[in-house]
Order: structure tokens, then sequence, then C-alpha cells
């Protein structure tokens, strides 16, 4: 989706009424718009970053000659200050190591996109994202993920014979191997391929799509139910309702002795929410017992449109159905990235 965003904004350059040249607009609205323009073009320069290290590695290039004085009096604060209100500003929508982690996943295909859409702007036709897949296993992109493969590899080579002192720098550079010795810029430069190394390498965890059974969601809510079925009505809660689907509990205690339990199976009911006097056609398709209380699965049939639209309002409509969802802290972000990389979920 990104993609399609930047190819559709970068195609505006193309067009008669881009920020740049529609007439009516001041310098400070041109400035304003074209942002949203030129910010595209940042991916290009986190691939510059990325791939920094490994050209230090590798063929000597030096992308700071600095001191540690030097050094602390530029980079420090602007860090110090941008993690501080990184947050803040955001709402505490996001984490600053999970925006950087993000900027990772779409640097390379995104930059592919900006390139080939200066080139050939309308090479493509408009192709909708698509959404709402479900997956029964885990997925692994690895053509996206293929180029931060290859320098998440570089990088640990590098850094590997660096902290071992092992030159690997080809004959026709070895003078620049002197600068090498200098142990702020070695240090800075380990800091650097270290701190590209963690966030990379949970990026190419996040190219891994894990099993998802259903592209609807469920909702967790207590309804007062009455569910009729052809062994009598009998009284519970819902325990979570999706648009095709719900999760009820009765207690076991409260059923009549005449009705079994095993019963309880593929059979079809009519599921009645009692405060929306909405009536749900279903089946049963799915029975578990926990403790005194029997816990049934069921599948909505095909509804009405009228109750269709029923649900949907129930369900996305109504107040405080969509909680504000705030990230943690920097520090508690930063435990919890760590935690993923070292135990990934598909190893749990």
């Amino acid at each position: 989706q990104r993609q399609r965003w930047a190819r559709g904004t970068l195609q505006g350059l193309f067009l008669g009424v881009n920020p740049l040249t529609i007439p009516g607009l001041n310098l400070r609205q041109r400035l304003c718009h074209i942002e949203g323009i030129v910010q595209w073009f940042a991916n290009l320069i986190r691939i510059v970053f990325l791939v920094m290290p490994v050209a230090y590695y590798f063929f000597g290039i030096l992308p700071l000659k600095t001191s540690l004085e030097e050094w602390l009096y530029f980079f420090l604060p602007y860090y110090l200050i941008s993690f501080i209100i990184f947050s803040w500003l955001n709402r505490r929508s996001l984490s600053i190591f999970v925006a950087d982690i993000y900027a990772i996943v779409q640097s390379f295909p995104v930059s592919i996109t900006v390139i080939q859409t200066l080139l050939r702007p309308f090479s493509r036709s408009f192709k909708v994202t698509p959404k709402g897949i479900f997956k029964k296993g885990y997925n692994f992109h690895y053509r996206v993920a293929a180029p931060l493969i290859f320098i998440a590899i570089a990088t640990t080579i590098g850094l590997t014979l660096n902290l071992l002192q092992i030159d690997i720098l080809p004959s026709f550079l070895s003078g620049y191997s002197a600068f090498r010795e200098h142990a702020v810029v070695n240090s800075l430069g380990n800091f650097w391929a270290s701190y590209n190394l963690f966030l990379i390498c949970l990026a190419i965890l996040s190219f891994i799509d894990v099993p998802q059974a259903s592209p609807y969601l469920d909702f967790k809510l207590k309804y007062r139910i009455r569910m009729r079925t052809p062994k009598g009505d009998f009284l519970g809660v819902t325990e979570s309702i999706s648009e095709v689907g719900a999760t009820v509990i009765l207690d076991i205690s409260s059923l009549p002795n005449h009705v079994s339990i095993d019963s309880f199976e593929f059979i079809p009911i009519k599921l009645e929410l009692m405060e929306e006097d909405l009536v749900i056609p279903a089946r049963i398709y799915e029975r578990k017992i926990e403790k005194d209380r029997l816990i049934l699965t069921l599948e909505f049939d095909p509804l009405s449109l009228d109750r269709e639209r029923h649900l949907i309002e129930l369900l996305f409509c109504r107040p405080g159905r969509w909680d504000r969802q705030e990230s943690p802290g920097e520090w508690r972000s930063a435990w919890l990235l760590i935690q993923a990389l070292l135990k990934p979920k598909f190893t749990r």
C-alpha cells in the first residue's frame, strides 16, 4: 500500500496541477504541499544509512571523521530530544524504535517504486491493495526481505572481523586502515553497525506473516442471550461476537436434566441478543466445557440485509468500541523488541 501511495503521489509531479506549478498558491503553501512528495525520497537516504557500515568495513569508506567531543556535541542532543519528545508528538501512538523498523521495512520496496515512477510515471495501472486475507500457516516474504538479509549478513561479517581485528580491506585501500586505528571512529562504526543489525533483524522478522484463521475482527462483548434450539430455549452470555459468528457461554448447572451436552453440536439455532432485539440464525459447530461452563462456538447463517446492518452497527458503530491504543514507553518498547528478537513468536 505504501508503494501505491508513493506512485500516486509522485505521478502528481508529471501533471499540470502539481504543487510546483498550480496557480493560486503562495510559497509557504507550495512548501507545505511539496513535503508530501519529497518525503518518499527519504527511503533512498535510509538505504544509504543501512549500507554505510558495510562500506566502512569492506571498502574503507568513512562516513564520519570526528572526535568524541564533536560527536557528543552534535549527535547526542539531537538523539536525546528525539527520544524524549517523539512519543509525545505522536500522542504515544508509536515508539521511535518501531518507527525506525517501519522505515527499514519499506525502504527498498518504496525506493524501487520511487525510481520506477520517476523514469516511467504512468507505466502501471491502479491496483487496490488486497485486504482481509486469512492464512492457515506462517508465510515468509523472502523476495522483499532479500536485500535486508544480504545487508544483515554483510554487516555481521564486517562487525565480527572488525572486533577480532582482522583487516579485510583490499590492498589498494590499505591506506584507509590507518583511520581504523582511531578508536572513536572505529567505535562509532561498530555502534552504528550494531544498531543497524538489531533493527534489520527485527525488520526481517516482520516479513513473516503469522497464521490468521479469519479476516473478521472478534469483539469481546458481553450480551445476555437466549439461544433457541430444538431442545428448548437456554439463557447465557456472549464472550465474543464477529460479523460471521459468536462465542457464547451457558451455565451447565442451569441446563435441564433431559438435555445432553453432546447434543449441542452441529444443530441449527436462533441466537437472540436480548438487549438489541436482534435474532440471528446460526449453527453450533464447536463446544467445550470449562468447569461449570459450556462454551459454544457459533457460525452465523447468511443474514438478511436488515439484520446484517444491525449487526455491523452493533459491532463497529457504538461509542467506546474503538479504544485508543497507546504504545509503551521507549525503554519498555526497546525491551519488548529485544524479547521479540531473542524469542520470535513462531518459536513459542
